[in-house]
């Protein structure tokens, strides 16, 4: 069972890894410019759209798996 839960851990923290990637690649596919008014707003490719979207998935699966994991330990 520990050995399970060390499995599901690291596969938690590859997502996160994963998610990190795809932030960092969306962040260089946007861009932030200054509006008439005074402040700024971001600017973003569309592949950077789909980029976040992915990095937030992973990331909520490593949520999960990591809240299962939790609820499994203390039962």
């Amino acid at each position: 069972m520990k050995t399970d839960i060390a499995i599901w851990n690291i596969v938690a923290d590859r997502l996160d890894a994963a998610a990190q990637a795809h932030r960092a690649g969306a962040e260089r596919m946007s861009t932030t410019v200054p509006t008439k008014t005074g402040g700024d707003v971001a600017i973003a490719t569309a592949e950077a759209a789909v980029k976040r979207s992915i990095a937030d998935t992973l990331e909520g699966l490593a949520n999960d798996i990591r809240h299962v994991l939790q609820e499994e330990a203390s039962q």
